[in-house]
């Protein structure tokens, strides 16, 4: 699963630590990859039990993606 975490994302702290509302849900590649965004997703709201591990990534310029 992949997505875009910006400014309109939101992470809990206190009380309720851990849920995450990512505002662009995005398909990926075999190679986890970014291909697009989903046709008409509003994003994605996880809960603390959902996943195990967040990983977060630098934007990259269109330029320094090769397009």
């Amino acid at each position: 699963m992949g997505g875009w975490f910006g400014k309109n994302s939101y992470a809990s702290a206190y009380p309720e630590p851990g849920h995450l509302y990512i505002e662009e849900l995005w398909e990926l590649d075999e190679n986890c990859a970014f291909l697009h965004k989903e046709p008409q997703s509003l994003g994605i709201l996880l809960r603390p039990g959902d996943y195990q591990m967040v990983e977060f990534f630098e934007e990259q310029s269109e330029t320094e993606n090769g397009i």
